[in-house]
Formats: structure tokens, sequence, C-alpha cells
């Protein structure tokens, strides 16, 4: 019993923090590291997301595609992961 309440409030605490993820963002993904990255799309929810296998996520801001094969780049790049200090998420963790 003690166990599914802990579970409960874990799942309510982290989905209170990811109401707030995107709070004053600009739209794209930002990467936390080279597979997580926040995925924020002009509403203060964001998703938590992780790179498929075999692509990383390079840059800590994009508007497109974050994660991208090891010798692609990305155009509108913006820093590297967990450059981004700003998110209300990293901030929490």
């Amino acid at each position: 019993m003690i166990l599914l309440f802990l579970n409960f409030f874990l799942f309510v605490l982290l989905s209170e923090a990811n109401d707030s993820l995107c709070y004053r963002q600009m739209d794209g993904f930002y990467c936390l590291d080279d597979t997580l990255f926040i995925w924020c799309y002009g509403y203060s929810e964001g998703f938590v997301m992780r790179c498929s296998s075999g692509t990383l996520c390079k840059c800590g801001f994009t508007r497109e595609n974050p994660c991208l094969l090891s010798m692609q780049e990305s155009a509108d790049c913006v820093g590297n992961p967990g450059d981004i200090k700003n998110l209300t998420f990293q901030q929490s963790i």
C-alpha cells in the first residue's frame, strides 16, 4: 500500500513539474544531455522525450528535429546539450 502511494505521489510530482517545463520558453527542443530533451510547443506544458537508438541530441536549443545521426549537423543549433540552464525542469532536478 505504501509503495502504491509513493508511486502515485511521484507521478503527481512529475506531472506538476511538467506543467511549467516550457513557461516563457521559445518553441522548440531543449537537449538536457546527448539523449534526453524537452519539447516545448507553445504552452507551459512540455514533454520530456528521449532520442531513439543511434541518434544524438546535439544542441542546447533547436527548432528542428533534435535527434541526429552522429555525422549530421543542425543549421538551427544553439549551444550544446545541457547549456540552456533557465528551464524550470533543470532547476528542479
